[in-house]
């Protein structure tokens, strides 16, 4: 996931210049096209069946909602899922374009391409660490890492990117907040296939990830609304938060998306500590059975393969005395 954000912003200033934004649509098209493709000639095993995927066959609109009542009806799961809702709030907002983008150009006189070798030296983290973990197999408690994962990155990453005035720094701290992305997707993944049954995963991970992007569509317009509205006047010269932040982002063009950053790389980060002070959520991987040890249907169904032939009942016993 993290390689084409290697090329990708440079390719896309290229493409931009050579083909302007209708070539680039069109492109994006040909790729969904690609992508369904794909989805109808891939080969989809039978999944074993479960007590729990064969009580939630119902209706098409209730199975379509029982992914999220499977999540609401465990605490330490829906607690999770609220960690990633606000987690990706404050990140998207910290990193949309609203902000981050404006914030580099203002701070370099109307230069935004820091920002894309900023985001270039963290997509090249984020694959780095990728590998990593597939290197060393996993990580045995997913739920630590998850919390850690979004302790640090917002930490090191968010906050340090807001104080930042120059490539540098935006590097490191774009760095330090990519590294951490595999660690809590690939931990989230591993301890949702884990504990959820195979036959209900398709459902439950679509709640999950509906839960978790859910405010993601309107972070920009947050970022826009608070950068441009209300952060960026309190800190220029006289400004009101000045006193209070001037020391730690500095004042002038650009330092109100940084203190914006910076605040959300904070709460990003009392998001993560909340996770550790509520135990049904830091423990919420040992509480939660695997799937693997609840009830399954011993035989489940298997596809019927037609030969095209029909073969005939074999005769009952009384009829082949008969025959004899």
């Amino acid at each position: 996931d993290s390689a084409p954000g290697i090329v990708g912003p440079v390719l896309a200033v290229a493409l931009f210049r050579g083909i302007g934004l209708e070539g680039i649509l069109i492109i994006n098209l040909l790729s969904y096209a690609v992508s369904i493709t794909a989805l109808l000639i891939v080969d989809v095993p039978v999944t074993p069946r479960t007590e729990e995927g064969e009580s939630a066959r119902s209706e098409f609109f209730k199975e379509a909602m029982y992914g999220i009542r499977y999540i609401l009806q465990r605490p330490g799961l829906l607690g999770l899922q609220l960690i990633f809702f606000f987690g990706n709030f404050f990140s998207g907002v910290a990193l949309s374009v609203t902000s981050l983008y404006t914030m580099v150009s203002l701070r370099t006189g109307g230069d935004p391409s820091n920002a894309g070798t900023a985001q270039s030296a963290a997509a090249v983290a984020a694959l780095a660490a990728g590998i990593f973990l597939t290197a060393v197999g996993g990580i045995r408690r997913p739920v630590r890492a998850i919390l850690l994962g979004w302790i640090l990155s917002s930490l090191f990453g968010l906050t340090l990117l807001g104080i930042g005035n120059f490539l540098i720094i935006w590097v490191i701290a774009a760095v330090m907040d990519a590294i951490f992305e595999p660690v809590v997707n690939v931990s989230m993944d591993s301890f949702l296939q884990t504990k959820i049954p195979p036959d209900v995963q398709g459902r439950v991970f679509a709640a999950s990830e509906f839960l978790a992007q859910a405010m993601i569509p309107l972070t920009p317009l947050v970022a826009g609304f608070l950068g441009e509205g209300i952060f960026e006047p309190a800190m220029q010269e006289g400004g009101q938060l000045v006193r209070y932040f001037g020391w730690i982002v500095g004042t002038g063009p650009g330092s109100g998306f940084g203190l914006m950053i910076f605040l959300c790389g904070m709460a990003g980060t009392l998001v993560g500590l909340s996770g550790y002070l509520v135990r049904a959520i830091r423990d919420v991987d040992v509480i939660l059975p695997d799937f693997d040890t609840q009830p399954k249907i011993e035989n489940p169904i298997q596809p019927v393969v037609s030969s095209g032939k029909k073969k005939r009942a074999p005769k009952p016993d009384a009829e082949k005395k008969l025959d004899d």
